[in-house]
C-alpha cells in the first residue's frame, strides 16, 4: 500500500478502513504520527520500522493488534482508553502508553518535495537544476524550505554537488525516486 513511501509523515486513516494489512505501511522512515479509526483489524507487520514514529492514536474498540507490528520503532508512545487492549498491548510490547487524554495533535510538519527547489510543486525541471547547480557553485545561497528539498541524496547532510547529481540522475530517469539513499 505505502511500504517504503519516504515522505509520508503524518496519516489519518479514515473511519471507513476495517483493516491494514500486512506491511502496509513498512519503512516508512518519515511516519511520524497515526490516528486510527474505531475497530480497525491491524495485520502483521503493519508499521514495521518506521523509525521515527512517535505516536499512535488506538481507539478503545480496536481489539487485534497482529505480529511485529512496531518492529524497530524509535520512541514511540500508544495513546488510548486506560485498561484496553492497547494498553496492555503496550504493556506486552514494552512501548509507553499515555491516556488519550494527553494526546496532543502534532504541528503540521511541512512536506519534503525532494528536488523541488523553486518550490512549484514539481520535480526535477531544468529550473530546479539551475538553481541547485548555482547554490553548489556559491552564485546564490538556498535558504529555507528550497535548502530543505535540495538535499536529493541524503548519504550527506550537507546539500552539495552529490545531490544535484541525484537530481540530474532523476531527471534523467536514472533514479526512479528522491531522495537517494545510496
Amino acid at each position: 500500500m505505502f511500504e517504503d513511501c519516504i515522505s509520508l509523515t503524518n496519516i489519518i486513516i479514515p473511519d471507513s478502513i476495517t483493516s491494514i494489512g500486512y506491511r502496509a505501511f513498512a519503512n516508512c522512515k518519515s511516519l511520524t504520527n497515526i490516528v486510527l479509526p474505531d475497530g480497525v483489524i491491524i495485520g502483521d507487520v503493519v508499521f514495521y520500522y518506521c523509525s521515527s514514529l512517535r505516536s499512535i492514536v488506538i481507539p478503545e474498540s480496536v481489539t487485534s493488534i497482529g505480529r511485529d507490528v512496531f518492529a524497530g520503532r524509535g520512541e514511540l508512545t500508544i495513546y488510548g482508553v486506560s485498561a484496553s487492549y492497547a494498553e496492555t498491548y503496550a504493556n506486552k510490547e514494552y512501548i509507553s502508553f499515555a491516556d488519550i487524554s494527553e494526546f496532543v495533535e502534532p504541528e503540521p510538519v511541512p512536506t519534503i518535495v525532494y528536488g523541488d527547489i523553486d518550490l512549484d510543486s514539481e520535480i526535477g525541471k531544468i529550473a530546479d537544476i539551475v538553481l541547485l547547480g548555482k547554490h553548489v557553485a556559491n552564485k546564490i545561497t538556498l535558504t529555507g524550505q528550497s535548502l530543505i528539498n535540495a538535499n536529493c541524496d541524503t548519504r550527506d547532510p550537507a546539500v552539495n554537488v552529490a545531490d544535484l547529481q541525484a537530481l540530474i540522475k532523476f531527471m534523467l530517469k536514472q533514479l526512479s525516486y528522491l531522495p537517494y539513499e545510496g
